[in-house]
């Protein structure tokens, strides 16, 4: 198991040179990922480690920043069929409502920089998504709102900041989740997992959370309920109210952490 150390200057360097940027565009055609790209893949650990998104299905290039229509992110991710979807615009995409992720996709925003404000991504029901190198800013409601037993994902190299409700909620039963390497920033709620003390159902939850920057952000990193988490290898960097809570039997392995404690003391 990777271990965070003392010397977590090092550990933020490395990870600011994974956040800071996109990585250049990479020659490939239209109907096969470039294998630099499909190896994405291979580098998914814990609970979600089953997650191959796209990989052996059509290569979809969004080319237009519109909520809908052809070459559309929307368009992209709410067809059933198995698609790696790649950017070839950069810039803010604004959905007017929740775009709903259908199964087996990779939204993978290496080569472009991409923000999605507004509306958010809804995983409901569905398996098999990765969701890869986009930024979720100044949005309504859930950034990424997982729910009704919703499996087999990995949301990886995120930045995400400032919403209206949580970051990322993973609830009712959804389950086998990796959420690594991503930056959450200016928010108050930022990971409930678990809807509240009457789902029991919840308790077949298990997600793990590793290499991601808490920056001075209020609570939920995350806030369980029922399930199982395992969090490693995390920064957790002058929070508001606390790091983490667990209760309604939930389980909470925090393993290898950093807890920079702010004015607020209580991890």
């Amino acid at each position: 198991m990777p271990r965070a150390g003392g010397r977590h200057r090092l550990w933020l360097g490395a990870l600011g040179l994974l956040l800071g940027g996109a990585t250049p565009g990479l020659a490939g055609d239209d109907t096969a990922a470039p294998s630099r790209f499909a190896d994405l893949v291979h580098d998914v650990q814990g609970f979600g480690d089953r997650a191959t998104g796209g990989q052996g299905g059509e290569v979809y290039w969004v080319t237009t920043l519109a909520d809908g229509g052809p070459g559309s992110l929307r368009s992209a991710a709410e067809n059933p069929s198995r698609r790696w979807i790649r950017f070839r615009v950069s810039g803010e995409v604004h959905p007017v409502t929740p775009i709903a992720v259908a199964s087996d996709k990779t939204i993978d925003g290496r080569g472009a920089k991409v923000t999605i404000t507004g509306r958010g991504l809804v995983i409901d029901g569905q398996s098999n998504v990765i969701v890869e190198n986009l930024i979720f800013a100044d949005g309504e409601d859930d950034a990424v709102h997982v729910v009704n037993g919703a499996h087999d994902l990995w949301i990886d190299h995120c930045s995400l900041s400032n919403w209206s409700d949580g970051l990322i909620d993973v609830t009712r039963a959804s389950t086998d989740i990796t959420i690594s390497w991503c930056r959450f920033s200016h928010h108050d709620k930022v990971i409930l997992i678990g809807a509240s003390p009457t789902e029991s159902g919840d308790a077949v939850i298990r997600v793990t959370l590793h290499h991601n920057h808490f920056e001075r952000t209020t609570e939920r990193h995350p806030r369980l309920r029922f399930g199982k988490v395992h969090a490693y290898n995390n920064y957790y960097e002058a929070w508001g109210s606390y790091g983490a809570a667990a209760s309604m039997l939930g389980e909470l392995l925090s393993q290898a952490n950093i807890y920079d404690a702010g004015w607020d003391k209580d991890a």
